[in-house]
């Protein structure tokens, strides 16, 4: 009989750390967590459980016990209401991201560097050969495997030789993580609830690549002036083309992240 597998999120006062974990037994609830450092568990302020293979998606608020070689006993285990960003699929980006606030004076402006970014990312060999991956398999797999590392190496060398993008009136955030639907970011900056924002995103990563720009709504998820904000950005204006990119990017990494639980 196959065990439940959850996503368990640790609240910090300054991040969100989310892990897989595997059911080993129900009476009590025990865990296994293999890459979280049971150290953490001093400083977080709230643990929060989903079962993945729960179709209603309840969020459950739980206290974490250490027992031994990666497992945990979860006590005192009660639901709460869960917010729609945790039912989508988002691994954690633990990284930076810029960010500009945008107005009536600069949108032009940064509407014209988004669909830049997003054009010339689009138009990469990579996201060409992307395209028709699926027109012949048997054929041009191993040719397009090949080429798609290639230029994967080429990215890696373009991004350290050439000067990164800077665009004008940004900031670095330091990001949390991200779907295809929003990005999560902490800032020390205060931003006004509802807020546009322009944000760019470039992730190299073990020779995968994410690169994308858009105009978000940002909506505060907890902080204080003192220990910063953590902020939800959701996309106002992206592609299809850009969601199937993110989408894929998550999926490679998720599966990767599943696997440390075998």
């Amino acid at each position: 009989m196959a065990r439940n597998i959850f996503k368990i999120y640790f609240w910090f006062d300054n991040d969100i750390k989310s892990y897989y974990a595997e059911e080993v037994s129900t009476d009590p609830l025990v865990i296994y967590m293999p890459n979280f450092n049971e150290n953490l568990l001093d400083y977080t302020a709230k643990v929060n459980m989903i079962n993945l293979g729960d179709a209603d998606k309840k969020l459950y608020k739980l206290d974490l016990l250490v027992n031994s070689n990666s497992m945990y006993q979860c006590d005192n285990i009660v639901e709460e209401n869960i917010d729609e960003w945790q039912k989508d699929l988002s691994i954690d980006y633990k990284d930076t991201a810029d960010i500009a606030t945008v107005n009536e004076l600069n949108i032009v402006d940064y509407v014209n560097v988004v669909d830049n970014i997003n054009r010339y990312e689009g138009e990469s060999l990579t996201a060409t050969l992307k395209q028709v991956i699926y027109e012949d398999v048997e054929q041009s797999s191993m040719i397009l495997n090949y080429i798609t590392e290639v230029n994967r190496k080429l990215d890696e060398v373009l991004s350290i030789i050439r000067p990164p993008l800077v665009i004008d009136g940004s900031f670095k955030v330091r990001s949390i993580s991200i779907s295809s639907e929003w990005f999560i970011f902490h800032s020390d900056k205060e931003i006004i609830d509802n807020a546009i924002i322009l944000i760019y995103i470039s992730i190299y990563n073990d020779g995968d690549k994410l690169v994308f720009a858009s105009l978000c709504k940002v909506n505060i998820i907890k902080g204080s002036r003192d220990k910063g904000y953590i902020y939800m950005a959701n996309y106002k204006d992206i592609s299809e083309s850009i969601k199937d990119r993110v989408i894929k990017f998550i999926f490679s990494k998720d599966r990767e992240n599943l696997k440390q639980l075998k």
